[in-house]
């Protein structure tokens, strides 16, 4: 799976990561940001090895800053989130990668209300 995101070259990465963070720090935090964040900072694979579980911590603790619910992909969800990684990969499209981060976010509101 690693190599199945790995399209920048490790001389560059450091180039791409300043880049994606200028880019970043100029958004205003929204759910469609966080996820284009996210599909440009897995393109980049900066670690040789556990770039997809840093990358949606880092995800989830940009919602908990930004006070926007949290997005955890449950086990259930995966094949539908390695699709839509895909699918930015081949066509730069985001939508169905949103579209799986609001329905998480649903399931984690209904699951943690409770505490709220």
């Amino acid at each position: 799976m690693i190599s199945m995101y790995h399209t920048v070259r490790p001389e560059h990465v450091a180039q791409e990561m300043c880049v994606l963070m200028d880019w970043y720090i100029s958004q205003e935090i929204t759910v469609p940001v966080l996820a284009e964040f996210h599909v440009k900072y897995e393109s980049i694979h900066p670690f040789q090895d556990g770039n997809g579980r840093t990358g949606r911590l880092i995800f989830f603790r940009e919602c908990l800053k930004n006070e926007i619910v949290p997005v955890v992909i449950e086990d259930a969800n995966k094949n539908e989130y390695l699709a839509a990684l895909k699918m930015y990969r081949e066509e730069k499209r985001l939508d169905k990668l949103i579209a799986l981060f609001e329905k998480e976010q649903r399931f984690c509101f209904e699951n943690c209300k409770y505490f709220i």
